[in-house]
């Protein structure tokens, strides 16, 4: 509880051993780059990727913009991930959806 994690400390996330009432708000370059880059998040667009590779090929995309963001992706997204999927494969675009404004940001 002490240590603080590196991820969340770039989240602006209070240490675990003290009071904080409200979160600061900020929205910084270090926070992109760690959502980008963090071990944590790699770890877990691995897993997500992995659990789309055991879906139809032709439902994929659908999928991860479902479980992502919780609609159905127009046609332009599904074109744009798949493109992607198939040069960097499926744990990349992970990363891309963990790392979009609309997964990020509750409106």
């Amino acid at each position: 509880r002490t240590l603080p994690d590196p991820l969340m400390t770039a989240l602006d996330c209070p240490a675990g051993d003290q009071l904080a009432p409200t979160r600061t708000n900020a929205v910084t370059v270090q926070q992109a780059l760690a959502l980008w880059n963090s071990a944590f998040i790699a770890r877990h667009a691995a897993a997500f990727g992995r659990r789309l590779e055991r879906e139809p090929a032709a439902a994929r995309a659908r999928l991860a913009c479902q479980w992502c963001w919780g609609r159905d992706p127009i046609d332009e997204e599904i074109r744009k991930l798949e493109s992607h999927a198939a040069k960097h494969g499926w744990p990349a675009v992970a990363r891309i959806l963990f790392n979009s404004n609309e997964f990020l940001f509750v409106e």
